[in-house]
């Protein structure tokens, strides 16, 4: 029970430090060993003094109030962890007592006032302090050439000066960074097991690590090529864990390094099912030949095997033609020969749109106007009407359509409805004719 945390809402103004400390560290409260102290109230005090009646209880402390952490830390003697987050300026330099206990400092934000007290608060915990963590750019000059740290995690950007007082940190065991200018670490502590990277990886500077890390975590930015150029840098690590974009990624990553333990993680706009990423490390479980039954699905299907630019395919299905570029150019061939069941290109189709087919209005309307209208070429123009005249029967003359499309300028093609299409080349003879008077008026025209 006293080993649980408890709650405390600072909302008084006291001008009185030993009352100040009574009210939180002494009294009632006193008992608790891990207190978690939110103000609501600035202390206009001076926290700054060692009381003659220290706390020998209290070895946790969560503030959010830099004078309260003060206090704490001059006079709670057991204080063996403390998580603070700065909000406010800092007017201390320097604490009055003159050791620490500190064995874990999470220092989640804090701004440059806060710089000088927190290198005091290093350099007196120096010789107990074994987990750092610091959300901003920190000076670890208190910390040379440290026996007991373990653990750093930083948040900020490394200077070149902090980089080489990282290889002072002889038992280090495990490093989190953000800065993607860290590249060649292979010659820090020779005990580092578990580093953690959260920035981007740079192609051109990958990161070197020794080889006692064991165990590596990777951010969600780095891009599949660059992720494979770290894993052939650093060929000893044992358990990975990668946030990616695409479960497709996942496939190929278990397909060439299997012998890391993956562990996956994936992003909510992951376009690829698991069915693709099955049959990419399966590829004898792939689907052959046409396998829908509607229309509109059997269309797409038969346009994936007669058009080798699967971008001018694919495009017209998406709402932005940018979201389709971007998986497009991001994706192996065997991620795109998956899409050639409509089933499984509609999962994809309605992750990136991030909505389903059925919710957009005139849908099938709007992938016919961008596929007639995307390009001009006569032989794509071709392949397209030629699939729709079959899959739905329209018995026209190919010649005569391809001629009405290409009469038709841009804007005209856009608002060109399928369904009068399909009138039109029921009846052949009307079709030139037909398709002047039907779309050869501007919709301002049409709307008066």
């Amino acid at each position: 029970m006293l080993d649980q945390e408890v709650d405390i809402i600072q909302d008084v103004n006291i001008f009185a430090i030993e009352e100040q400390f009574e009210r939180l560290f002494k009294g009632s409260l006193g008992i608790f060993k891990k207190k978690v102290i939110e103000s609501k109230a600035e202390i206009e005090i001076d926290t700054n003094l060692c009381l003659p009646n220290p706390d020998t209880n209290t070895n946790y402390l969560e503030t959010d109030n830099v004078s309260l952490a003060v206090l704490a830390l001059n006079n709670c003697k057991c204080l063996t962890e403390l998580w603070i987050d700065i909000k406010g300026n800092c007017n201390y330099q320097a604490l009055s007592v003159e050791k620490l206990q500190l064995v874990n400092l999470t220092v989640s934000y804090y701004n440059s006032t806060f710089e000088d007290i927190l290198q005091d608060i290093l350099k007196k915990s120096k010789a107990s302090l074994r987990y750092l963590y610091c959300g901003g750019s920190v000076n670890l000059a208190p910390l040379m050439n440290s026996k007991e740290l373990r653990e750093l995690k930083l948040e900020g950007d490394i200077s070149d000066e902090n980089l080489q007082l990282i290889r002072t940190f002889y038992n280090l065991e495990a490093l989190k960074i953000y800065d993607n200018r860290v590249t060649n670490i292979s010659d820090i502590s020779q005990k580092l097991k578990t580093f953690e990277f959260t920035g981007k990886l740079d192609d051109k500077n990958i990161i070197t690590l020794p080889q006692s890390v064991t165990t590596v975590q990777l951010g969600s930015s780095n891009t599949l090529s660059n992720l494979k150029l770290f894993l052939d840098q650093n060929p000893f690590v044992i358990d990975v864990t990668i946030n990616l974009r695409q479960r497709y990624e996942a496939a190929i990553l278990l397909q060439k390094y299997g012998h890391f333990n993956f562990n996956f993680l994936h992003s909510s706009t992951d376009s690829s099912s698991f069915k693709s990423v099955y049959r990419y490390l399966h590829p004898e479980c792939k689907q052959q030949g046409i396998s829908s039954s509607e229309p509109d699905h059997i269309l797409y299907e038969l346009l994936f095997q007669r058009l080798t630019k699967k971008f001018e395919l694919l495009m017209p299905y998406f709402v932005r033609s940018d979201n389709c570029e971007i998986i497009l150019r991001e994706s192996p061939p065997q991620f795109i020969d998956s899409l050639s069941t409509f089933q499984e290109a509609q999962y994809c189709i309605e992750k990136i749109n991030r909505r389903q087919i059925s919710e957009i209005k005139g849908y099938y309307d709007k992938v016919f106007q961008k596929q007639i209208t995307q390009n001009d070429d006569d032989e794509y123009l071709r392949i397209i009407l030629t699939a729709y005249d079959e899959v739905f029967q329209l018995g026209g003359n190919i010649d005569q359509a391809l001629v009405g499309i290409k009469t038709m300028s841009q804007e005209q093609r856009k608002i060109f409805k399928r369904k009068e299409y399909f009138n039109r080349c029921k009846n052949n003879w009307q079709l030139l004719k037909g398709l002047y008077h039907s779309v050869s008026v501007t919709p301002q025209l049409q709307n008066q």
